[in-house]
Parts: C-alpha cells; sequence; structure tokens
C-alpha cells in the first residue's frame, strides 16, 4: 500500500482483514515524502537492495506500524 500510495494511487482494494493495519499506517504517512521515495528508487533502480527493503526501511525511520 505504501509503495502505491507513493506511485499516486489515492483509493485501493483490500481483503477486510487488511483494513484495520493499513490504515494506520496510511494516516501516519507523509505521502509526498513517500511519492519522492519511490520516484527516486524507480528512476534508479540499481539493484542493491529491492525496493521494498528501502521502503521497510523508510517505514522504521519515519515510525509507521507495520
Amino acid at each position: 500500500a505504501m509503495a502505491l500510495v507513493g506511485l499516486g494511487y489515492r483509493s485501493l482494494s483490500l481483503v477486510p482483514s487488511a483494513i484495520g493495519p493499513v490504515k494506520a499506517m496510511l494516516l501516519e504517512l507523509d505521502a509526498a515524502k513517500t511519492e519522492l521515495l519511490v520516484s527516486a528508487l524507480v528512476t534508479r533502480a540499481d539493484g542493491s537492495a529491492s525496493i521494498r527493503d528501502k521502503l521497510v526501511a523508510f517505514a522504521e525511520a519515519e515510525g509507521l506500524p507495520m
């Protein structure tokens, strides 16, 4: 969900059990900051680490619930 928000999506479809955790994360998420990060990750995919790993590190640094 974080990556999709970073790509510009503002409407997501989730299974009911995912709504609570995703909503908690999205309420804390700075969408503009996430868009900048995802844009940079997509344009310079250097293969050193997965985009997922970098997003997890970003979430931890921002104190986002996972």
